[in-house]
């Protein structure tokens, strides 16, 4: 199998404190297959999580299945009919540390329901944990942008996040 080519489609990193980032220059074309988003983030809020929503879409088409571990413990759970993709499943957006995550978008041309793969890693003063999640998102459409913001309102990402969108050649 031939080893995955990652072409950079945009980065992001922040200047000044931000509600949300969109990525909203998708190619539908068929030149990538799949898409990776990966970011090092830090909130200006205690205790929120990142979100995500694909194509503007606010309806309740996200479904997931979550597991985590923390130093004390381990979880698991289902979330169905949410407004969002939900990328923590233990853990809040460190206001300490630039906490990193990956996000993988499976297929996300093709006209069938999206898979979307989270991996994210946690990191407060008084809290630590890694997080996997599966996602679902029930819409055939091509995805052509992706936003992420934070749970809450009035929360931002702080000044230095960084957010960077590949494409997959497949």
């Amino acid at each position: 199998m031939p080893t995955p080519t990652y072409t950079l489609i945009e980065a992001v990193t922040l200047a000044t404190s931000a509600s949300s980032v969109t990525f909203s220059s998708i190619p539908t074309d068929g030149t990538y297959r799949d898409l990776v988003l990966v970011s090092s983030a830090k909130s200006d809020t205690v205790g929120y999580s990142i979100r995500g929503q694909i194509n503007g879409d606010t309806g309740s088409n996200y479904n997931r299945v979550t597991m985590y571990g923390t130093g004390s413990g381990t979880g698991s759970g289902t979330t169905a009919s949410f407004y969002a993709l939900a990328f923590s499943a233990s853990g809040n957006l460190s206001t300490v540390n630039f906490d990193l995550m990956k996000i993988e978008f499976m297929d996300y041309s093709a006209t069938k329901h999206k898979a979307v793969l989270s991996r994210s890693q946690n990191s407060d003063a008084s809290f630590s944990s890694v997080d996997a999640v599966a996602h679902r998102w029930a819409s055939t459409s091509a995805i052509t942008s992706v936003s992420l913001f934070l749970s809450g309102a009035g929360n931002n990402f702080v000044a230095g996040s960084t957010f960077s969108l590949y494409g997959i050649a497949g």
